[in-house]
């Protein structure tokens, strides 16, 4: 089959990681004089003890504590957000050099601030965390994630409570990233995609701040400081400007190529401010003389009424005449109006991903919203897990990582132990928004509702709340996009519920002190440590399979029938067909061991056909689809290589993400109902993709 333009997702082996709690974690901290909750940095070194595998020259970590779990924060209620970025020495430990930066900044800001510092904070506890190797670009400090664009700034900030109304605040902006995959360009205009390169050119006019990192992922900060702008009118004016006034990037330098050289022809910031302070003070009438209730900005009337208005009273700005033609001016304000009102973080990240190209696996905060994350995934995978239960059912703590097998090695934790955890459909896209409320119910956010891990869960004191979109390719009846939203049931029904077995550490060699090592990254030589930790991990895999009813035994006996079947097949078989009887597929690493399989099994049974082929090729053999391409300098191609129904497929992957080899193995299940994997666990994102229904042998 020929291979469709639409490039795979790549193997980017980087990893998102971190948490989002309740309050009380971090107000027992400080009260026993912690600088960050030490049983959240446990909990974080064993997710990174295992996230690490996907990326382990360079980390990062941002940190929030405090911030108000209400909709309108209350006046100084303040936020500690502190983000640190550390290299992995040789041999080191990339997790001891980012938890002691940690720490080393939290107790600075303490002895500058004792007195807020002992203050219990209101809200709840973040971590934003992300390990990576040099892929993309060299695995310097800049280059690492969490990704900011801009430096935090104080601004007023309007929040809007269903209750209180609205309510102008000073607030810290900052927003940031981490990403794992490809971001390869952005659609700013209807009929015009930028590659990364030209719009990071474009961001440093747009936003007014230079960034020096060659990566990609920064340009995402760029992109989603540029439209998240909820109850911010400076933000919203300069989104309205730049994506609904100008018409082209090259707009930025004067129709001039974008580069580094030449002054930008843009609003600056005192025009942006003049521009922001009329919409402010016209919306601070507004809602004045609305009170005690809130202004209707959901009402259509309402909401062209105070378009017109804002429209004529910016009309008569000489700043505006200059940058904004007449024609465009009720343009201009209709879309910072309703960026003012809609461009949360949900809202962004939906509109970034739906016009961006490459593969994602995403995490977005912002110190507007301390206590919210939004997680997103598209050609990457992302999983969030939740756990320390309550008796009412309500989790107190969501981790979320790039790696799934991360969870089962949470299970057993006795606090706040992983009980069920949540796979983001990466093959159409999806965003999921957690965010930590005061009190219970049907949530606070439209579209929301409370994260509860049994139907009959009684409402609690604070709660995770929970928004979903998945993206998927259904259309309304204008024939626009029409997300599919989450609701609590449909996220029920696709938890994965963990369980961890009795395993005999004892047994292994060198006793619980060698299987007490794999938790955590306590080792400051993790080269001697992983050395040391081969005899138990060898032992663990003798035990399985001297196990008659363990699941790879099960799986081993029926791999070994099929093919026995296809021998005694042969027969009936044309004599130059070139039906494979087994395909062994991998990239890498995994793909030398498919190799070597088949080549040890073509001499034991040289009746078999067996085929190993790289993960990227077995993708261009199978895809199709609208604009190909054929292969080329490739081995096999369609006319004399064949999978049918009856061809026995075996997937290696270790990690069990691969992406090449995940959406491989997902494609080989449309040729062949025989799909066997080779991973690390068997509830990893491979072995869920080709997992068996239930009620099956094995």
């Amino acid at each position: 089959q020929p291979v469709t333009l639409h490039r795979p997702a790549a193997a980017r082996m980087c990893g998102n990681w971190g948490l989002l709690c309740l309050a009380e974690f971090a107000a027992q901290a400080r009260r026993r004089g912690e600088a960050f909750p030490e049983g959240l940095e446990a909990l974080l070194r064993d997710v990174l003890a295992v996230v690490e595998m996907r990326g382990a020259q360079a980390g990062g970590l941002l940190a929030m504590m405090g911030g108000s779990c209400s909709e309108v924060p209350r006046s100084g209620a303040g936020v500690e957000a502190v983000r640190v970025r550390a290299m992995k020495p040789k041999r080191g430990n990339l997790g001891r050099e980012i938890f002691g930066s940690l720490r080393r900044s939290l107790r600075a800001r303490a002895a500058l601030r004792p007195r807020l510092w002992c203050r219990p904070p209101p809200g709840a506890v973040l971590a934003q965390g992300h390990s990576r190797f040099g892929t993309s670009s060299a695995p310097a400090v800049l280059e690492t994630h969490p990704h900011q664009w801009s430096p935090p700034a104080g601004l007023p900030v309007w929040f809007r409570d269903p209750e209180a109304g609205w309510a102008r605040r000073a607030a810290t902006v900052s927003l940031t990233v981490t990403h794992n995959g490809d971001f390869d360009a952005w659609r700013p205009y209807r009929d015009t995609m930028v590659g990364v390169g030209d719009l990071g050119l474009w961001l440093d006019r747009v936003l007014g701040v230079r960034h020096g990192a060659l990566g990609d992922s920064p340009k995402i900060a760029g992109v989603l400081e540029l439209l998240a702008c909820q109850g911010n009118w400076l933000h919203a004016v300069r989104l309205a400007y730049h994506l609904h006034v100008a018409c082209h990037v090259e707009q930025a330098s004067g129709w001039m190529p974008l580069g580094e050289d030449g002054p930008p022809t843009v609003p600056d910031r005192a025009t942006l401010r003049a521009w922001a302070g009329v919409l402010d003070a016209h919306f601070a009438r507004m809602v004045g003389n609305c009170f005690p209730d809130p202004p209707a900005v959901d009402d259509d009337d309402w909401l062209e009424g105070f378009i017109t208005e804002a429209a004529a009273r910016l009309g008569a700005l000489s700043s505006l005449q200059r940058w904004v033609p007449k024609g465009k001016i009720m343009v201009f304000v209709r879309a910072a109006v309703f960026a003012f009102r809609d461009n949360d973080l949900v809202a962004s990240c939906t509109t970034f991903l739906r016009r961006a190209e490459g593969t994602f696996g995403m995490t977005v905060t912002s110190t507007v919203y301390p206590q919210t994350v939004v997680l997103a995934a598209k050609g990457q995978p992302m999983s969030v897990g939740f756990g320390g239960v309550s008796p009412s059912g309500v989790p107190s703590v969501a981790i979320w990582c790039s790696e799934p097998s991360t969870f089962q090695a949470l299970a057993e934790k006795a606090q706040a132990g992983v009980r069920a955890r949540l796979d983001l459909d990466d093959s159409v896209g999806e965003v999921l928004q957690l965010s930590v409320r005061q009190t219970g119910g049907q949530g606070a956010a439209e579209n929301g509702f409370v994260v509860q891990l049994r139907e009959d869960s009684a409402e609690g004191a604070a709660c995770l709340e929970a928004i979903g979109l998945c993206f998927g390719t259904a259309e309304d009846a204008e024939g626009s996009w029409a997300p599919k939203l989450l609701t609590a049931e449909l996220f029920r029904s696709r938890l994965v519920w963990l369980a961890s077995g009795p395993t005999d550490r004892d047994a292994a060699p060198g006793g619980p002190a060698a299987a007490a090592g794999k938790r955590g990254l306590l080792a400051r030589d993790v080269v001697a440590r992983d050395l040391a930790q081969l005899p138990a991990v060898l032992h663990d895999i003798d035990l399985c399979w001297s196990d008659p009813q363990s699941l790879n035994r099960a799986s081993a006996d029926h791999f070994a029938e099929l093919l026995l079947q296809r021998l005694q097949a042969k027969a009936t078989l044309a004599p130059h067909s070139r039906e494979v009887d087994l395909l062994v597929i991998g990239i890498e690493n995994s793909l030398w061991l498919a190799q070597q399989f088949c080549a040890d099994l073509s001499l034991m049974f040289p009746g078999i056909d067996a085929v190993a082929l790289s993960s990227n090729v077995a993708l261009g053999l199978l895809q199709s689809g609208p604009g190909q391409v054929h292969p080329f300098n490739f081995v096999y191609s369609s006319s004399n290589f064949r999978v049918s129904s009856g061809t026995v497929a075996l997937v290696v992957s270790h990690s069990g993400t691969t992406y090449p080899t995940v959406w491989a193995a997902r494609l080989l299940r449309a040729h062949t109902s025989h799909v066997f994997s080779l991973a690390s666990s068997f509830d990893c994102l491979l072995t869920v993709s080709i997992g068996q229904a239930p009620g099956q042998p094995f």
